[in-house]
């Protein structure tokens, strides 16, 4: 009995509907086809409107990326930026993925720490539905925030006794040839970069050293997502996937929802 009206709600769910007949469901359940079936009829009647995922959702699918490590220009030493943790909101006054990334930032000189600070930056970017390729993806990506966090983890090291260190001539005050020799050594023969870039570490200020190395922050960040596969065509081996990418016409954020419209 339930092969026949299976069949049933087949038909009168396919009636004029493009593009889901080139859809394969051969790899669903029969349980699977019944619901992709029944809910079709459903889209067809007007009383299913949209398919939904909430933040605890898409935050399970995204955990697995985290954490991630890569290398971070600087004129001098060694700097490393973590991804540590990432957390997705979807905001109800725009249409808007956001995406909190706690990051790691560190820098070495010679071995040493001379700074260290835990940076919240916020990334968000569109949800992007290309119906004709069964796509989900995202476009508009931009940077919002970069936010230092101040807290046990941060350090910002007084770099005049580490070069100071570097050589028997006093360093002391960035000024003199002696320097600019001490620090051809370490730097690659780039020393007027080098000074300057210490000179950031005199005063205690660890929003400076932030400020200057935002923008690489910043496109290492861009640059890590857009790696990242980004655009993920609907699967046909997923019941509620197949039926989208049967149906569906659009992704966008509301009610802090990414809703997948029929």
């Amino acid at each position: 009995m339930t092969q026949p009206l299976f069949l049933f709600i087949i038909k009168a769910s396919l009636t004029n509907a493009e593009p889901p007949l080139s859809i394969p469901w051969q790899t669903l359940s029969l349980s699977d086809r019944c619901k992709v079936a029944i809910a079709m009829l459903l889209v067809k009647l007007g009383k299913l409107k949209y398919d939904q995922f909430s933040e605890a959702e898409l935050n399970a699918l995204i955990v697995t990326h985290f954490p991630q490590s890569m290398p971070l220009p600087v004129p001098v030493g060694k700097g490393r930026l973590t991804l540590i943790t990432g957390e997705l909101f979807m905001p109800k006054s725009t249409n808007r993925l956001e995406l909190n990334v706690l990051c790691g930032l560190e820098i070495r000189v010679m071995g040493n720490p001379i700074y260290r600070a835990h940076v919240n930056v916020v990334v968000s970017a569109e949800p992007l539905y290309i119906a004709q390729q069964q796509l989900l993806s995202i476009d508009k990506l931009r940077v919002d925030s970069v936010a230092l966090i101040n807290d046990e983890y941060a350090l910002l090291s007084d770099t005049t006794r580490l070069i100071d260190s570097l050589s028997p001539v006093q360093l002391s005050g960035f000024l003199g040839a002696p320097l600019k020799s001490a620090l051809n050594v370490i730097s690659g023969g780039t020393s007027n970069s080098a000074i300057n870039y210490l000179k950031l570490y005199v005063g205690g200020s660890k929003q400076r050293i932030l400020d200057y190395h935002r923008e690489h922050i910043e496109d290492h960040i861009i640059a890590t997502i857009a790696n990242e596969n980004i655009h993920t065509s609907m699967s046909h081996d997923d019941w509620r996937q197949n039926l989208f990418a049967r149906l569906g016409k659009r992704v966008v954020v509301e009610e802090r929802e990414l809703r997948f419209y029929f």
